[in-house]
């Protein structure tokens, strides 16, 4: 990828090629499984603080390929959905990798990649559970509200309200960054999100009705989290 950031089919399939192999890598390597996805159902007592070994997704220099890859070419589609999946199984590694991810500008990088392509369900999808779970480090939830995500978030779910994977990781990136209430007023400024939330829940319960009745439970409660989850 660095010898030839000019050509965006190489960095394309660099992305792709990458975002295949990073579970094998988590596999090998003993992925603590950040995976939110209990949010969108994988079991939470996964979670943990990352191994004690050095990450080869870090050292070898593919977050930061990836994430050039993505400034480089805003409008390519296809590198730009190769890289949010990249970055999504990256970022279910472990707590090392998520903070690689945000400290190389990849927040920015992945809402760009959901202003830039608003019809492209892919990448709504994978943008929205990468940031789920950068999330999952407090100071990133700020980073997301304040560079707009919230808003992003439910944009994406009401342009695309029949895509499965689009519904389940909006949802979970939306309950991640609102944990314990946080940002209640940018949410309750979106007037349809309630009924979003409502439609979510009813047409995906296995994959949203936790979280989508956990946000309408937070907004009917004026900014009271029914429960508490986690942070790093």
């Amino acid at each position: 990828m660095k010898n030839v950031p000019d050509s965006a089919d190489v960095q394309m399939s660099a992305c792709m090629a990458i975002s295949n192999l990073a579970p094998a890598v988590g596999n090998h390597y003993g992925s603590s499984g950040v995976g939110w996805n209990n949010f969108c159902g994988i079991d939470m007592s996964l979670v943990s603080s990352s191994p004690s070994h050095d990450s080869p997704v870090i050292s070898s220099g593919a977050i930061t390929s990836i994430i050039s890859a993505m400034e480089k070419h805003p409008q390519h589609k296809k590198l730009q959905e190769h890289a949010c999946a990249a970055l999504l199984n990256i970022s279910t590694l472990g707590k090392l990798e998520v903070k690689a991810v945000s400290s190389s500008n990849g927040i920015s990088m992945l809402l760009a990649a959901m202003i830039n392509h608003q019809q492209v369900v892919e990448i709504q999808a994978n943008a929205c559970g990468a940031l789920a779970n950068l999330a999952a480090v407090l100071e990133n939830r700020e980073t997301i509200e304040s560079k707009g995500g919230i808003y992003l978030f439910v944009c994406a779910m009401t342009a695309h309200r029949t895509e499965r994977e689009v519904q389940k990781n909006g949802c979970a990136a939306l309950r991640i960054v609102m944990e314990d209430g946080l940002f209640l007023e940018t949410l309750q400024e979106l007037g349809n999100v309630r009924k979003i939330l409502e439609i979510a829940s009813i047409d995906f319960p296995l994959e949203c009705k936790v979280n989508a009745d956990f946000l309408l439970k937070t907004l009917n409660n004026g900014g009271s989290s029914p429960s508490a989850y986690f942070v790093w």
